[in-house]
C-alpha cells in the first residue's frame, strides 16, 4: 500500500486535503445563507448595508468552522467513542471541546480585529470577550453537532461492516462446511488408517484391529454431528484429537508420543469444528523424525494471564531439509476460519522455534458455552 506525502513527511495527524474541501463547500454554503438572511432582514427594518459588508461579517463565525470541521474529524477518529470508557471519552472530548472552541473564538476575534477593525479602533480584547459571549451557545452548537455526526457515521460504518461480514459469511458457509469435510479428513489420512486396519487384520492382531475401527467410527461420527455446528466446546475438540492421534499412532507405533498441558478452565471455550486437526496434521506428517526415531508433539492451551485470550500451541520436530513439506494450505484456512469466527483479534503464527523445532500457535478471544455441558458427540 502506498503512502501519501503526509504520512512519508511525519505528517500523518493532518486530515486529508478532501476534507477540507467539503467542509469549505458546506460552510460556504452556510455563510452565502446567512448572509442573505441578515441582509434581507436589515432591509426590512429600514437598514442599508453593503451586501459584501454584510458577508463579511457573517463569513468568519462560519468559515472558521470549515478550517476546524477537519480536525475534529481527525480527532474523533482517533478518540472514538467506547462505552466501556465512557467516562474516559466523555473527558477526551471535553477537553478537545474547550481547545477547538478557543482557537475558533480567536481565529474569529483575529479576523474581525484585522479586516474589520482597520483603524484599530477597538482592542484586541473587547473583540475576543464581545464574539466569547454573544454566540456562544451558536458555536457549542455547532461543535457538538459535528462531534456527534462523526461518532454516528462511525457507528454506521462498523454497523455496514458487521452486517456485510455477516452476509458473506452466510454465503459461504454452506461451501465452507463442504471443504471442511474434504480439508480436514483427507483422503491420504483415511487410505494410511485403512491400511493400518488391514495389516492388523493380516497379522491376526483382530483386538487391535478392531480398536481402530471403532476408533475410526467415532471420528467419523464426529465429524458428521458437527457439520451443522457452528462451534463446539474445546473439550470436545480434544476428546476428537485423541482419536485421530490414537489412529496416527497405528502408522508410526511408539514412535509417536503426545505431550499435552491444558488449562481445565478452557473445557467450554467455543471453536470452529476440526479447528486443530490440521495442526496435528502438520506437526506429524512434517515432523523431521518420524521416519527413523521418537519423536514427542507437545501441545499447550492455556488462558493469558490478565486478558480473556486463548492460546494454544504445537510444537513438534522439524527439519528444513524435510521431505515431507507442505506448511501452507493446512494453516491458511485455519486461520482463515479462525479470523472468520472470532473476528481480527484472532491470528494464527507458525514458524521455526528452535534447533529442529517448529511451533504452530492460535491466539483467539475466550468465548464460553453458555449451555450445560453435555455428553461428547
Amino acid at each position: 500500500m502506498k503512502r501519501s506525502s503526509a504520512q512519508t513527511s511525519g505528517l500523518s495527524w493532518l486530515p486529508p486535503a478532501r476534507w477540507f474541501l467539503l467542509a469549505s463547500l458546506a460552510y460556504l454554503l452556510v455563510t452565502l445563507i446567512a448572509t442573505s438572511h441578515n441582509y434581507h432582514s436589515l432591509l426590512s427594518m429600514g437598514v442599508q448595508r453593503d451586501w459584501s459588508l454584510v458577508f463579511h461579517r457573517v463569513a468568519p463565525n462560519w468559515l472558521v468552522w470549515a478550517l476546524l470541521t477537519p480536525f475534529i474529524v481527525r480527532f474523533t477518529q482517533r478518540h472514538p467513542w467506547s462505552d466501556a470508557k465512557r467516562w474516559q471519552c466523555l473527558l477526551t472530548q471535553l477537553a478537545a471541546a474547550v481547545v477547538f472552541m478557543s482557537l475558533n473564538w480567536l481565529l474569529i476575534a483575529s479576523y474581525v480585529y484585522v479586516f474589520l477593525n482597520p483603524e484599530r479602533q477597538l482592542s484586541f480584547s473587547y473583540v475576543f470577550s464581545r464574539y466569547f459571549a454573544n454566540p456562544f451557545h451558536i458555536h457549542w452548537g455547532v461543535y457538538l453537532g459535528t462531534v456527534t455526526a462523526c461518532f454516528l457515521l462511525q457507528y454506521y460504518r462498523s454497523f455496514h461492516q458487521s452486517q456485510l461480514r455477516t452476509q458473506q459469511l452466510e454465503k459461504g458457509l454452506l461451501k465452507a462446511e463442504l471443504q471442511a469435510l474434504k480439508s480436514q479428513l483427507n483422503p491420504h489420512f483415511l487410505f494410511n488408517t485403512l491400511n493400518a486396519i488391514v495389516s492388523l487384520i493380516r497379522t491376526e492382531d483382530k483386538t487391535k484391529a478392531l480398536q481402530a475401527t471403532n476408533q475410526l467410527s467415532q471420528l467419523l461420527r464426529f465429524v458428521l454431528q458437527t457439520q451443522q455446528q457452528e462451534a463446539v466446546p474445546l473439550r470436545h475438540e480434544w476428546q476428537f484429537m485423541e482419536l485421530y492421534f490414537a489412529l496416527q499412532r497405528l502408522r508410526f507405533g511408539e514412535r509417536l508420543q503426545l505431550d499435552i498441558e491444558l488449562d481445565e478452565q478452557l473445557d467450554n471455550c467455543l471453536v470452529p469444528p476440526l479447528l486443530l486437526q490440521p495442526l496435528f496434521e502438520n506437526a506429524i506428517e512434517h515432523s523431521s523424525k518420524l521416519a527413523s526415531a521418537t519423536t514427542t508433539i507437545a501441545v499447550h492451551a492455556n488462558l493469558e494471564p490478565g486478558q480473556q485470550m486463548v492460546t494454544v500451541q504445537v510444537r513438534n520436530s522439524y527439519a528444513s531439509h524435510n521431505p515431507r513439506q507442505g506448511f501452507g494450505i493446512g494453516l491458511s484456512n485455519t486461520r482463515a476460519r479462525l479470523q472468520a469466527f472470532f473476528g481480527p483479534e484472532a491470528s494464527l503464527q507458525h514458524g521455526p522455534s528452535g534447533p529442529d523445532q517448529y511451533t504452530t500457535k492460535l491466539r483467539f478471544p475466550l468465548l464460553l458455552d453458555t449451555k450445560e455441558a453435555g455428553d461428547t458427540p
